[in-house]
């Protein structure tokens, strides 16, 4: 699979050229991107005509490259949006007034910071690297969710339902039900050219599955599990289960996960951990973090204070962590106010 290609880096000026190969690293570039970074892509911007008073009227859209100071990114699939006010230009090009472009895939980026954390520098090398590609089955005898595990996080590809199972019919309705789940398995392993599949289940309906299922190839790949429920809550269950992370060792979501749960873990023993901005930045000042996660939201929504406080970590030889929101790990942690840290020792309160 292509992943994001780095062109150029020159840290030492703060400068890196990226291209974006999938909309997946159209969304790695979103967070990455922060206000007050400028970001220099090729654009269209209408121009007005000169000559005539009626010829000013008129105006063309003219391709050129622009460099814009950072305002605001938004982000659509498949489409990123960079707002901001441009800093360089065409000559005839007023600079401070504003400007929008879009960031495609294959459109090359260059993006100019003042300083690039380690955790930024840290995501943009994971997303040059192909995800894992693993799917994950929850299913039982009436519906089934299939989807693809992500290095950041996981695409539902298809809700499944089957028949209601009647008392004098289970015999014939379960393998029709089951030889379908079959079927989209193949399909997408197939296609997708998985490694493995993780298949789970409350109860014993795995058997039942199995008993239907007849390719060689496709069993190979089974990966089993349990889960208590079957919906899309129980992916995360299953992805939390010991007999799958050997499966899912690179992947960058199931490590978050982990993270998230050390630190509850931690926090119901009253563990030497410390959340919320201003415990976190006393643990800093101290020099008693060890390790430090952060949400991609709390970093874009305060970036500048965010900034000086991861900047602040490094330079204690603190080990950084950017949890992402967009599954339900991330999500505990920005509950908690978006920021956390292990500690080194205990502080005295």
């Amino acid at each position: 699979m292509i992943c994001m290609k780095i062109v150029h880096k020159d840290l030492r000026h703060g400068a890196m050229k990226l291209v974006p190969e999938s909309p997946e690293d159209l969304w790695v570039l979103s967070t990455i991107i922060h206000q007050g970074d400028d970001v220099r892509a090729r654009t269209l911007r209408k121009v007005k005509s000169t000559g005539s008073e009626e010829r000013a009227k008129d105006s063309a859209k003219i391709p050129m490259m622009l460099t814009l100071t950072v305002e605001k990114v938004e982000f659509a699939p498949p489409m990123l949006r960079i707002l901001g006010a441009i800093k360089e230009g065409p000559d005839d090009i007023p600079r401070g007034t504003y400007h929008s472009f879009s960031i495609d895939v294959h459109d090359t980026c260059l993006i100019v910071k003042k300083h690039w954390s380690s955790i930024v520098l840290k995501k943009v090398e994971e997303s040059t690297h192909p995800p894992v590609k693993i799917l994950l089955c929850v299913f039982d005898r009436e519906e089934a969710y299939i989807a693809l595990v992500k290095n950041f996080s996981y695409e539902l590809l298809v809700h499944l339902k089957g028949d209601v199972q009647k008392k004098g019919d289970v015999d014939i309705k379960k393998g029709n039900f089951y030889a379908e789940i079959i079927r989209a398995l193949q399909e997408y392993t197939q296609r997708l050219k998985t490694e493995s599949v993780i298949l789970a289940s409350p109860s014993f309906w795995k058997e039942e599955l199995l008993k239907e299922l007849h390719d060689d190839t496709l069993r190979k790949q089974l990966i089993q599990a349990t889960c208590s429920s079957v919906d899309e809550r129980a992916m995360h269950e299953v992805l939390r289960r010991d007999e799958v992370r050997h499966a899912l060792r690179n992947s960058r979501m199931l490590q978050e996960a982990s993270l998230v749960e050390r630190l509850l873990g931690e926090m119901r023993k009253q563990g030497p951990v410390a959340y919320g901005w201003q415990d976190v930045q006393s643990a800093i000042d101290a020099g008693a973090v060890a390790e430090l996660l952060i949400t991609d939201e709390l970093l874009r929504e305060q970036h500048e204070r965010a900034e000086a406080m991861l900047l602040r970590a490094e330079q204690t030889h603190a080990q950084l962590h950017l949890i992402h929101t967009e599954h339900e790990p991330g999500k505990r942690l920005h509950g908690l106010g978006g920021i956390a840290a292990f500690l080194r020792f205990r502080l005295n309160v």
